[in-house]
């Protein structure tokens, strides 16, 4: 009798299949987190990815092993306005199937994408409206940002008429917070225009 010819087992070396963030995404947030899916189970460490913004790495931690998935969490938050590339490092990454070889991916695979646009925080309104007439001697004054900000001890000025400095308490505190209430330490003049001063330099969004 003639022996039939045994059928060989054979493997695939392992691939990347997607990613979040999709490579040439815009907009990441800086809290994000990197998920790459694999074709297959393998085993890898945290030496088998590498992260950087603007050209400086940034470290992480890498979801357990073995597995098909793994997420990349940073640990802190990336830069906002740059771009981030993440690398995948084919000798670092090895398949679980006993099939060998192929054991490692044939190539790194690079996935880049870009941060959130950050902006300057800005006054989105305050109370009094600027150029109101008629407001109450006793008024308070809020102050409300586009975004959460952290506020310095000089960051408000009150003075009634200018030129003239009106004492008050800062009821919100330092921050973070998006709306801040100024409290006058007495009546307001009557029949005076009165001047609030935002001081740009003390006023820091809350951000990274």
């Amino acid at each position: 009798m003639r022996a039939r010819p045994q059928a060989s087992s054979t493997d695939a070396a392992p691939t990347v299949a997607s990613t979040s963030p999709i490579t040439g995404t815009n907009g990441a947030a800086i809290d994000s987190t990197l998920t790459i899916t694999f074709s297959e189970s393998v085993n890898a460490t945290t030496s088998s990815f590498t992260l950087s913004c603007g050209g400086t790495g940034q470290s992480f931690t890498l979801s357990a092993s073995p597995a098909s998935v793994y997420m990349l969490t940073p640990t802190a938050n990336l830069p906002a306005n740059t771009s981030c590339t993440a690398t995948v490092l084919a000798g670092q990454i090895h398949d679980t199937d006993a099939i060998d070889p192929p054991d490692t991916m044939a190539a790194n695979y690079v996935f880049a994408f870009g941060m959130v646009t950050d902006t300057a925080p800005s006054v989105a309104s305050t109370s009094p409206i600027s150029g109101t007439n008629g407001v109450a001697a006793s008024s308070t004054i809020t102050i409300t940002f586009d975004e959460p900000v952290t506020v310095g001890a000089s960051a408000f000025a009150l003075a009634c008429p200018a030129g003239t400095p009106v004492s008050f308490t800062n009821s919100t505190g330092n921050g973070p917070a998006t709306s801040f209430v100024l409290t006058p330490s007495s009546t307001l003049p009557e029949g005076t225009s009165c001047t609030v001063t935002v001081v740009a330099a003390q006023v820091h969004d809350s951000d990274t």
